[in-house]
C-alpha cells in the first residue's frame, strides 16, 4: 500500500474527520503529523475487518485496550512490522485515544533494541586523522586522537583532569571517571 492512502472505513469517517481536523491543527511537525494520520487510518481499517463482537475500541477503555493489544499483535505477526514501526503505531494511537478522552491505551510496549553506534568507515578515519594533525596546539591533537583511539565521548573528553591520562616512559591509561551512565573504565594507551 505504499503511495496509497488507505481508505477510511465508513463506519469510522465521523471520528476520523474530528481527529484528522485536530491533528492539522497540532503543535506537531509536519511529519508527524502525516505519519500519525497514516497510522490511525491503518488501525481504522484494521478495526473495521475485525469481529469485536459488539466491542466498543472507541468508546470503552476495556474494548480500547483489548483491541489495541490485538492490533499490536497483528502488527507483529501478520504484517512483520519492525519492533520500532511497531511502536510508532502504538505512539499514534495514543495521540488518537488522547484526542478521543479515553487516554493512552494500557498496552505492554517491547524495548526497542539497542544499535550499536555506527563507526567510522576508513576513509573516514583518515580525513579525520588529517584533519586532527592540523591542529596547531598538542592539546587539540592529543584530544583529537584520544576520541578515535580511546573510544571516548566527547563529554567524556571534556570531564577529563591531567592527573586522569598519567603517562610514562612505557605505558599509559586514560581513566573515565564518570562515563555514559556514570560508569567508571580505565583504558590502556
Amino acid at each position: 500500500m505504499a503511495g496509497r492512502r488507505q481508505q477510511v472505513p465508513v463506519q469510522f469517517t465521523g471520528v476520523y474527520e474530528d481527529y484528522a481536523a485536530a491533528l492539522s491543527g497540532a503543535v506537531l511537525n509536519s511529519d508527524t503529523r502525516r505519519a500519525y494520520d497514516a497510522r490511525v487510518r491503518s488501525f481504522l481499517s484494521w478495526l473495521a475487518a475485525t469481529d469485536r463482537n459488539g466491542a466498543s475500541p472507541l468508546a470503552d477503555p476495556q474494548d480500547r485496550d483489548s483491541a489495541v493489544r490485538e492490533y499490536r499483535t497483528y502488527l507483529k505477526t501478520v504484517a512483520e512490522r519492525a519492533a520500532s514501526t511497531v511502536e510508532a503505531h502504538l505512539t499514534a494511537l495514543d495521540n488518537f485515544y488522547g484526542h478521543l478522552g479515553l487516554g493512552r491505551p494500557q498496552v505492554h510496549r517491547d524495548k526497542l533494541p539497542r544499535l550499536a553506534p555506527r563507526a567510522l568507515d576508513v576513509g573516514e578515519q583518515k580525513r579525520y586523522l588529517r584533519a586532527v594533525e592540523r591542529r596547531r596546539l598538542a592539546r587539540d591533537r592529543a584530544a583529537g586522537l584520544l576520541l578515535l583511539y580511546a573510544g571516548l565521548w566527547v563529554s567524556e573528553l571534556v570531564a577529563l583532569d591531567e592527573n586522569d591520562v598519567p603517562l610514562s616512559a612505557r605505558k599509559g591509561k586514560v581513566t573515565v571517571r564518570a562515563g555514559k551512565g556514570g560508569e567508571w573504565r580505565e583504558i590502556p594507551l
